[in-house]
């Protein structure tokens, strides 16, 4: 990830940014020909490095808040299902059997890859 500012000057006129306008740490150079003149803005490596590192940091804390988000999802698929595991529930004993088959695939489920996550299909269903 390249963070540069490229400004457009004369062969005359060296306009640099106001300070206010500058990021901070941000440096600068001129770079010229005969056509005219360019002024180069560019962050110092640590200031790149720091960003990149806080850009890895916000995509860590998406996948975690996902992760999370899928476990609630389960979670509530597993209340949603338990009254299928009561003893006085009138379900045969094959369809309880097949409830909690399911309600195990729901426990098992690995959420490590949150684009590889595969939702059992609830009996019936």
């Amino acid at each position: 990830m390249t963070e540069q500012v490229l400004v457009g000057l004369s062969r005359d006129r060296l306009a640099p940014k106001e300070p206010n306008e500058r990021a901070a740490g941000e440096m600068y150079s001129a770079v010229g020909n005969r056509e005219g003149m360019q002024l180069v803005w560019e962050l110092p490596p640590a200031v790149k490095a720091a960003r990149e590192a806080e850009h890895v940091e916000n995509e860590a804390a998406q996948v975690v808040v996902d992760r999370a988000a899928r476990r609630k999802a389960r979670d509530g698929l597993l209340r949603g299902s338990d009254w299928t595991q009561l003893g006085d529930v009138p379900l045969s004993p094959s369809d309880k059997i097949t409830w909690a088959f399911y309600r195990q695939e729901l426990r098992d489920m690995d959420f490590t890859d949150p684009k590889a996550v595969v939702w059992p299909t609830p009996p019936g269903g």
